[in-house]
């Protein structure tokens, strides 16, 4: 019995090491990255972050500080300062002084070098879901929140396309969001390329990051960091244009039925305990009877 206890128990263990370990291996480091965290005080930030790729390179100290310069410089002009103009023009119609960009309850941060990471990123943060749908309501692109209603448990599910697969239209061409986020890094790292150096071209990825594990998702990768349930979906670069789509499925459970279903089962088993009451004063009777007619 001990052995077999043992032998459970090294399964487990292996089990547990080995999805850990595979989870580890992916970063979303590597990719051009759009994510989506929500911490436990319901803050929500929005991040794009872009590799470097900058060992490929072989840079110098001088020759790297420029490259990182003119990149940064790069998303900024193309792609924060869209963001930003977005959002501003959106505080300004909608007139709210509260939730204008830039306040204490809508803030960014300009795209920044990461070091550690080797990736240049921005985000924009707001303070609660209230400040993030007085922004991006108009931006919803996904199929809306449907609810599932069952006996015990209901289900909620969001789904919505792949951020990246996304078609825009650019300088009158139309193309995924993926290949104009490429084109951005690309239009910079050409400048620097040696001749006919071809850099391998990234994936994509979004994470969503949350502090509760109630979410459930149909995403790639799945782990936890940092006191944050993970998930990530990633498309390479010659699969952009292929469906794919980003589900987010919350249970709640159906209370009124689950009240119902205790109520009934205490009653039933008051009803047995009650029926075996009187069986068993009735067997006990006729024991008595037994014994005083012997």
């Amino acid at each position: 019995m001990k052995k077999k206890i043992i032998f459970i128990l090294a399964i487990i263990l292996f089990i547990f090491f080995t999805t850990s370990c595979s989870i580890a291996k992916f970063s979303t480091n590597e990719n051009i990255n759009f994510s989506i965290l929500i911490d436990k005080s319901g803050e929500i930030t929005q991040e794009i972050s872009f590799p470097t790729q900058e060992d490929e390179f072989g840079f110098s100290a001088t020759e790297k500080e420029k490259y990182v310069k003119e990149l940064e410089m790069e998303i900024k002009t193309r792609l924060f300062f869209p963001y930003f103009i977005n959002f501003y023009t959106t505080s300004v119609l909608k007139g709210s002084e509260e939730y204008r960009l830039g306040g204490g309850k809508a803030s960014y941060d300009l795209p920044k070098y990461e070091s550690k990471t080797k990736t240049v990123k921005f985000s924009f943060s707001f303070s609660d879901a209230e400040v993030w749908n007085f922004y991006h309501e108009s931006q919803d692109k996904s199929e809306g929140i449907t609810i599932q209603k069952g006996v015990f448990v209901n289900r909620g599910k969001t789904k919505s396309p792949f951020i990246f697969s996304q078609k825009i239209v650019n300088e009158g061409k139309e193309q995924t969001l993926g290949e104009y986020f490429y084109l951005i890094l690309s239009s910079v790292q050409s400048k620097y390329a040696k001749e006919e150096q071809q850099l391998a071209k990234p994936s994509f990825s979004y994470a969503y990051k949350v502090s509760t594990n109630k979410i459930h998702t149909n995403a790639d990768y799945k782990g936890e960091e940092e006191g944050l349930y993970t998930n990530v979906w990633q498309v390479t670069f010659d699969d952009l244009s292929t469906e794919k789509n980003v589900e987010i499925y919350v249970y709640n459970p159906n209370r009124a039925n689950w009240y119902i279903f205790a109520l009934a089962l205490t009653a039933i088993l008051m009803a047995i305990i009650f029926v075996l009451h009187i069986l068993k004063k009735k067997k006990r009777k006729a024991k008595n009877a037994k014994i005083f007619l012997v």
